[in-house]
């Protein structure tokens, strides 16, 4: 569930945001509650279905485990604020999905998922965040930078800083082996808080 509050942009306006990167004055205000079916699902096997989940196990590793992994929250809501640009090169191009965001977003929740199991923990996610994407006829571009921080009130979670980055790239007039204009990657690097490891 997704509600985006923005001022009036007039068509006038569009062209003048084609690669204008200004995050001090805000133009969108975007608040959005996240629920995650494949972390409720592991919750439910691990809490419901115990035998099965201990069969799923192959030694030490657990499928339903690894299936429903990268989900830290059951749900959440998060706040966005900050400015939208439009990537047009002439004014009366198709605006569709040619947009970049730039800005601030706080996430909240009140449990954290480990190991199958719900733990009561008000955490916090603070960050600065760029996105955008290019949708052409020739050429698909997403990308995504942010840098932020997560922070638990239960002290069995780490609190942690973190940087990371996202590109996918498909350019149907290049080589398909070209790395640079046909490629993917997704890295992101934690550092605790409280010992300052990765």
């Amino acid at each position: 569930m997704i509600f985006i509050f923005s001022n009036n942009l007039m068509a006038d306006d569009l062209i003048e945001y084609d690669y204008e990167i200004d995050a001090y004055y805000s133009n969108i205000f975007l608040l959005e509650a996240s629920v995650h079916p494949m972390g409720i699902g592991g919750l439910y096997f691990r809490q419901n279905h115990e035998k099965m989940y201990d069969r799923s196990k192959i030694e030490d590793f657990n499928l339903i485990k690894a299936a429903t992994t990268g989900f830290e929250e059951p749900y959440s809501l998060s706040f966005f604020i900050g400015r939208m640009m439009i990537f047009k090169n002439n004014k009366d191009d198709y605006i569709g999905k040619n947009r970049a965001y730039i800005g601030y977003l706080v996430t909240v929740g009140d449990y954290s998922i480990k190991d199958n199991f719900a733990h009561h923990d008000k955490w916090y996610n603070l960050e600065f965040k760029l996105k955008g994407t290019r949708d052409k006829e020739d050429r698909d571009l997403d990308w995504s930078f942010r840098i932020g921080s997560r922070i638990h009130q239960n002290t069995d979670f780490v609190k942690n800083i973190y940087i990371g980055a996202r590109r996918s790239s498909i350019d149907y007039k290049k080589s398909a082996w070209s790395v640079l204009y046909n490629s993917a990657f997704s890295t992101m690097l934690a550092v605790s808080t409280r010992t300052y490891e990765l």
